[in-house]
């Protein structure tokens, strides 16, 4: 049975342990806030993110979710300096990060859009508020393409969450070809009329191709040119 003054020393003891968890806590917030937040605004359906981007090299391609969260770990994470991240070609697994928050906006249809599709292994890490637990997702290659949420060849990943709360989403990526990472957040209507002028544009591209291949065969059987062929 402990004493009076061995219980008194504990309870010392549980109120220093207490504030030093506290102070440790306002430092971890602390950096959070150091570092950038994308705030979405109901009078902007489109944001290009590069900038506000937070990223780290792997060489070793052992690390894991809770390696890179280990409040330790979190200062190596460089803010990225282009619109467009572009690593080239590289046997290095790179880690994505960034803070979103949502101001006074009541739709949740917000999406990240990566619009390169020939990536080898995405891996999206979200936390879900419902389980407490952070989940993922898997896009690239290396995956089928029914396994998609959002069924498009680029690679489109649901930003869920509430207004006036910042939230951390994790992007993993590996890839034998080069790594390039145009990335976005937009709004599904802003993101559906982005392909269908793509589209669009590409429709009219071709068309004018076989129009221009129609024209020089009937010209080739016209003329019996052989130069005409070989435009066609």
């Amino acid at each position: 049975m402990l004493t009076k003054k061995e219980l008194k020393s504990k309870k010392y003891f549980n109120i220093l342990l207490l504030l030093l968890l506290l102070i440790f806590s306002q430092i971890i917030v602390a950096q959070n806030q150091n570092e950038k937040i994308i705030e979405l605004t109901i009078k902007q359906d489109y944001y290009k993110i590069g900038k506000s981007v937070y990223y780290y090299e792997d060489k070793s391609n052992k690390l894991n979710l809770k390696d890179i969260q280990n409040s330790d770990f979190q200062n190596n994470f460089k803010l990225s300096k282009q619109k467009i991240l572009n690593f080239g070609f590289s046997n290095s697994t790179y880690w994505l990060k960034f803070h979103v928050v949502k101001k006074q906006i009541n739709n949740n249809d917000y999406v990240i859009q990566i619009e390169y599709p020939p990536l080898d292994d995405i891996k999206f890490y979200y936390f879900n508020k419902q389980d407490s637990q952070w989940k993922m997702l898997e896009y690239g290659d290396l995956f089928p393409f029914s396994s998609r949420e959002i069924k498009h060849r680029e690679y489109i990943m649901p930003l869920n969450g509430e207004n006036s709360v910042i939230l951390t989403y994790y992007l993993k990526i590996k890839s034998s070809g080069t790594i390039q990472l145009p990335i976005y957040i937009r709004t599904l209507k802003s993101m559906l009329y982005s392909s269908t002028r793509k589209e669009l544009f590409v429709g009219f591209f071709i068309g004018l191709l076989l129009i221009m291949a129609l024209y020089n065969l009937f010209i080739y059987f016209s003329l019996r040119d052989l130069n005409y062929l070989y435009y066609s």
